[in-house]
C-alpha cells in the first residue's frame, strides 16, 4: 500500500541569547548575528536578547531570499559585552550553530508525498523518506579511514614515494597541514610529501634527516602557501614549488631565521624589529598563519610572529630566563601578564582568528584583544583535592593527559592529541560551547610500546570513537571538516569524516533503514530508483521517471504498478491503480494539493493558511472537517478567551506562546509550569491523577540527559550522540546499551550492540552484559545474535551457576548472590523488552526478557516469586 504524507514547511526556530540573570558590571550586550548574506545588529541593556528569525515557505517575487537546502551552518558572529570598568573595549565570543534549511520534494505532488518513494540528498547526507522521516546520516557518528600508509616502513632514500597515496609506505608521520584545495601535506621524516584531491601523492621538499627530529607544517589560509617551521636548523622555510621539483633539498626559500640560536637577556632581542631572516631563533616549533598572513610560531618560551613585509616581533612572552607564572583558573588574563612553560603546538581558529596554544597539557586561547583564558586543561594549581578532573564534560574542568598536538577546524571546533604511547592514545574535541569528548581512540588493554603483541591497530573502516591509534602525532582539519591524523606508532594517515552515503560498485548510493529492513537505491543525482529487501536483496519498489524527473510509476515486487498522470506544467492531474482505478487530483494556486475526486466523488478537500504550504483544513467524503491551526492564531485566540472552531479543548498559553494549562472535555485539567533558567523543566499537575510529574532536559553538542520525577521516584536517561544511551532507575539499577555499525546497513546505522546492566545489591555491585555476537565466512553472515556474560559479583567468581532453558525459546543462567538468587534470562525474540522484578529483599532481584511463556515464569518459580516493584525497559 502506498499513502501520501505532508511535510511541515515552515520552521520557526528560537535562539535565546543569554538568560534573565545579569553580569555584575555590565554595561551592554551587542548581539552581530550572521545568517548566510543577511545581517542583524541588535543590542539590549541588563535583560536578555531573543532573536526569532523565519524561513519561509516560498521565497519572495523580489528574490532577495535564496532557498538553502540540508544543514546550514549559520555563524553567530559575535556576542559582545561592555563593562562599566572599560566602556572602550567590547568582548566578543563567536561561535556557530547548525540549523535545517528546506526539505528536498521527492515526489512533486502538490506538497504531498508518496510513503514508499524517497529522496537522497547527497552533498548534506540527508535521506528524505516519503512517510515524513528524515535520516541524518550526517550527524551520525564521524567514521575513520586511512588514506595512506599499510603499516610496513619505507626507505629512507623513498624511491617510491609518488604514486597512489592508498597503501603507500610511511616512514615516520610526524607532522600534518591541509592545502586549500583539499590536498594534505604529510611530513614524513626526511620528506614533505602531498596528497592531491584526486588520492595521488608526490614529494615536495626533502629535509635532513640527521639528527631524527620533529618539525612543523602549516598552510597559508588565502595563498595556499606551507610552511615549515624546522627545530633542527632553527629556520622557518616556504617551498618554493608545490608539485615537486628536481632537487628536491633546494626547493625552499628561508623566511625566517640565520640558523643562530638565540641566548638568553640576547641584546639584539633576538632579531625583534628587524627582518625575519636576519632574526635569531631558540627553538621553533609550532607554526599557523591567519587570514591576513601573519605567520605565528612557538620559538622556546615565547609566541612570535612575522608579518606581511617579514618583519619580525614577539606577541607573548620574552628571552630572558623569567619562569611561568601561574594562569589563572576561571577567569582572562592580559597577555603581557602571561609566561609559558613549554609551550610546543600552535594553532590558529578561522572563525574569531584567535591562537591556541597548547603548553604542558593546558590549551591557552589568545583573542584579538589580546585576552589570554584557559580553553581546555586544568593546571595542577587550579585543582582541588579530592575532585575528579581526569572524567568531565566542561573542557576546562578536565585535565589533558600527555597533550602533544592540536588543531581547530573552521567551525571553530577544538581538536587535541593525547598519548602516553603506551595506553592512552586518542583524541578529543572541544566544542565551541566549552564541552569535551573523545573523537578518536578507545583506550588499549595492552601496552602498545612495549608489547610487542600488542595489536594497536584495528583493521576496515568503523567509527571513530572505536578506532585504535598507536601514539598519534600531528593533526590537521580540512574545509570540509575532515579531521587526519598523523598515526605515528601504526604509520598510517587517518580520516576521520562525516558519515555519508557511500558510492557501490554500480555508481549507486545505497541507505539502508533496518527498522524496515530495506535497502533504497539511489542515482548519483539523490533520485530514488529501487528499494529491495535489507535481507534478502529481492527487489520490492521500481520507481519511473519523466524526463524531467518526476514521478510518473511505481512497481512492486508482483508486477503491480501504481501511475501518475501529469499536465504540461510537471503538475499531478490523476493517479491510476493497478486495478485502474482512476483518483484525479486538484493542484491549487499556490501549488499545493486541493483535492482528490474518484468516480464523481470528493474524496478529500485541503486548505491552507495563504501560501505558506501549512494545513489549514481537511474535510473527508462524509463532511467531517479537521482545523489546523497555527501556534500564533491559537495564542491570540487564547488571549481573546475564545477557541478556534474544531478544537473542543481548552488550551491556554503564557504571554511567549507555551502551554500552561489544557482542560479536556472529560473535565480533566492539566498544568504545564516551565522554567529554563539553568536548565529546561516542566512541572505537569494532573487532576485525573495525585502525584506530580516533573521532567528536566540538560541539551548538549555531547550527549542529551533528562531526568523525570514521579511519585518522589527519580530515573535519569542520557542519550549520546552516536545513539547509545544510559538509564539509571530510582531503584540503583544502571542499563547501559552502546552502539555500533549495523551488520548489515553499516555505519549510517547505529545499532545497540552491547548492553550492560549494574544490579543493585547490598555489599557491592554485580553486572550483567549482552554483546552481539557475529560469525561469517567468505563475506557472508553465518550467525548473528545476542551472546550474555555474567560477571563476576563484587570481583569475585559467581557462587553457583546453571543453564536456564523452557524448550528453545529462552536461554540464559542463575547464579546465587551472597543470600539471594539472581536469574538473567534471555528471550529469542529480538523486539521483547527486558522487566526488571524487585523482591523482598534487596538482595533478590530478577532479570528477565519480556515475554509470556513458560520462560519467564519457569524462573520466577524456582525464585519464589514475591514481586514488590516490576518496570518494563
Amino acid at each position: 500500500m502506498v499513502e501520501a504524507t505532508t511535510r511541515w514547511l515552515e520552521t520557526y526556530p528560537m535562539l535565546h541569547a543569554t538568560t534573565q540573570n545579569t553580569i555584575l558590571g555590565l554595561e551592554k550586550q551587542v548581539l552581530w548575528t550572521r545568517f548566510r548574506n543577511s545581517l542583524i545588529d541588535t543590542w539590549a541593556k541588563e535583560h536578555g536578547i531573543e532573536w526569532v528569525y523565519h524561513i519561509p515557505c516560498h521565497a519572495p517575487a523580489s528574490g532577495k531570499i535564496k532557498r538553502y537546502n540540508g544543514l546550514l551552518k549559520t555563524t553567530l558572529r559575535a556576542m559582545g559585552y561592555e563593562y562599566e570598568s572599560c566602556l572602550d573595549l567590547t568582548l566578543w565570543e563567536k561561535r556557530t550553530a547548525i540549523l535545517q534549511g528546506y526539505e528536498l520534494d521527492a515526489s512533486n505532488m502538490g506538497g504531498w508525498t508518496l510513503d514508499k518513494h524517497h529522496v537522497l540528498d547527497v552533498q548534506n547526507g540527508i535521506l528524505y523518506k516519503g512517510n515524513g522521516e528524515n535520516q541524518f546520516i550526517s550527524q551520525q557518528p564521524p567514521v575513520v579511514s586511512s588514506i595512506m600508509g599499510n603499516g610496513r616502513r619505507r626507505s629512507i632514500s623513498c624511491p617510491s614515494c609518488n604514486g597512489q597515496a592508498d597503501g603507500n609506505k610511511l616512514l615516520a608521520p610526524v607532522a600534518l597541514a591541509c592545502g586549500i584545495d583539499g590536498s594534505l601535506y604529510v611530513g614524513d621524516f626526511n620528506y614533505v610529501r602531498r596528497i592531491f584531491p584526486s588520492g595521488n601523492v608526490t614529494s615536495v621538499l626533502e629535509l635532513s634527516n640527521n639528527p631524527a627530529h620533529r618539525y612543523y607544517l602549516a598552510t597559508d589560509p588565502v595563498t595556499g602557501d606551507l610552511y615549515v617551521s624546522d627545530t633542527n636548523t632553527r629556520r622557518i622555510y616556504r617551498p618554493k614549488s608545490l608539485t615537486g621539483a628536481k632537487d628536491l633539498t633546494k626547493n625552499a626559500e628561508v623566511i625566517g631565521g640565520t640558523g643562530e640560536q638565540c641566548l638568553p637577556f640576547d641584546e639584539a632581542r633576538c632579531g625583534d624589529g628587524g627582518k625575519a631572516v636576519e632574526a635569531t631563533l631558540m627553538s621553533p616549533k609550532g607554526i599557523a598563519i591567519d587570514k591576513n598572513g601573519l605567520i605565528y610560531f612557538v620559538d622556546g618560551t615565547m609566541i612570535r610572529k612575522v608579518d606581511q613585509n617579514g618583519i619580525i616581533s614577539t606577541l607573548l612572552g620574552s628571552n630572558d630566563l623569567t619562569s611561568a607564572r601561574p594562569l589563572t583558573c576561571d577567569t582572562s588574563m592580559h597577555i603581557s601578564q602571561v609566561r609559558l612553560e613549554w609551550p610546543t603546538d600552535l594553532a590558529i581558529n578561522p572563525m574569531d582568528n584567535s591562537i591556541y596554544v597548547l603548553d604542558n597539557n593546558v590549551v591557552l586561547q589568545i583573542t584579538e584583544n589580546r585576552q589570554v583564558r584557559i580553553a581546555a586543561g586544568r593546571p595542577m594549581h587550579c585543582q582541588v583535592p579530592g575532585v575528579e578532573y581526569t572524567v568531565g564534560k566542561h573542557a576546562v574542568q578536565t585535565t589533558l593527559e600527555s597533550a602533544t598536538a592540536i588543531a581547530v577546524s573552521y567551525s571553530g571546533v577544538l581538536y587535541i592529541t593525547e598519548t602516553d604511547e603506551k595506553k592512552i592514545n586518542r583524541i578529543r574535541q572541544v566544542t565551541t560551547d566549552g564541552e569535551i569528548s573523545l573523537v578518536a581512540g578507545i583506550p588499549s588493554e595492552c601496552d602498545c610500546k612495549n608489547d610487542v603483541n600488542c595489536d594497536c591497530y584495528q583493521n576496515g573502516d568503523g567509527y571513530a570513537k572505536d578506532a585504535k591509534l598507536n601514539a598519534p602525532s600531528s593533526l590537521a582539519v580540512s574545509p570540509d571538516g575532515t579531521l587526519y591524523i598523523a598515526d605515528l606508532g601504526n604509520i598510517r594517515i587517518r580520516a576521520v569524516s562525516k558519515n555519508k552515503p557511500l558510492l557501490n560498485s554500480m555508481n549507486f548510493y545505497e541507505v539502508a533503514s533496518p527498522t524496515d529492513q530495506e535497502l533504497y537505491i539511489f542515482d548519483v543525482n539523490g533520485t530514488h530508483q529501487y528499494t529491495v529487501s535489507l535481507v534478502t536483496g529481492d527487489y520490492l519498489y521500481n520507481f519511473s521517471y519523466s524526463n524531467d524527473n518526476d514521478i510518473t510509476a511505481v512497481t512492486d515486487s508482483n508486477g503491480n504498478t501504481l501511475r501518475i498522470r501529469r499536465d504540461p506544467n510537471r503538475m499531478p492531474v490523476r493517479v491510476v491503480s493497478p486495478d485502474n482505478q482512476v483518483i484525479w487530483l486538484t493542484i491549487g494556486t499556490n501549488g499545493c494539493l486541493k483535492s482528490m475526486t474518484a468516480q464523481g466523488q470528493e474524496l478529500v478537500l485541503f486548505t491552507y493558511h495563504g501560501n505558506s504550504g501549512l494545513l489549514a483544513t481537511k474535510s473527508d467524503e462524509t463532511g467531517w472537517t479537521t482545523f489546523f491551526e497555527l501556534l500564533e492564531e491559537l495564542v491570540e485566540a487564547a488571549l481573546r478567551g475564545s477557541i478556534p472552531p474544531g478544537q473542543e479543548d481548552s488550551l491556554s498559553y503564557d504571554s511567549e506562546g507555551r502551554l500552561t494549562n489544557v482542560t479536556f472535555p472529560t473535565g480533566v485539567v492539566t498544568n504545564l509550569h516551565g522554567e529554563m533558567e539553568r536548565a529546561i523543566t516542566v512541572d505537569i499537575e494532573s487532576s485525573s491523577r495525585e502525584e506530580d510529574v516533573s521532567i528536566t532536559s540538560n541539551l548538549s553538542s555531547i550527549d542529551s540527559f533528562y531526568t523525570m520525577v514521579q511519585d518522589q521516584l527519580r530515573n535519569s536517561y542520557q542519550i549520546g550522540y552516536d545513539g547509545s544511551l544510559r538509564i539509571l532507575y530510582a531503584s540503583g539499577l544502571d542499563s547501559h546499551y552502546q552502539t555500533e555499525p549495523h551488520v548489515l546497513a553499516g555505519t549510517a546505522n547505529p545499532t545497540v550492540a552491547k548492553r550492560n546492566m549494574t544490579l543493585p545489591g547490598e555489599n557491592g555491585q554485580n553486572l550483567v552484559e549482552w554483546r552481539f555476537r557475529k560469525e561469517q565466512a567468505q563475506g557472508k553472515v553465518n550467525v548473528f545474535g545476542r551472546k550474555l556474560r555474567p560477571m563476576a559479583a563484587n570481583g569475585s567468581q559467581l557462587a553457583k551457576a546453571k543453564p536456564i532453558s523452557d524448550g528453545g525459546s529462552a536461554s540464559g543462567i542463575a547464579y546465587l548472590r551472597r543470600g539471594g538468587k539472581v536469574a538473567v534470562q534471555q528471550q529469542l525474540q529480538p523486539e521483547r523488552g527486558v522487566r526488571i522484578c524487585e523482591r523482598n529483599s534487596p538482595a533478590d532481584t530478577k532479570v528477565s526478557e519480556e515475554g509470556g511463556g513458560g520462560g519467564a515464569a519457569g524462573a520466577g518459580a524456582e525464585m519464589q516469586p514475591m514481586v514488590q516493584r516490576c518496570s518494563l525497559w
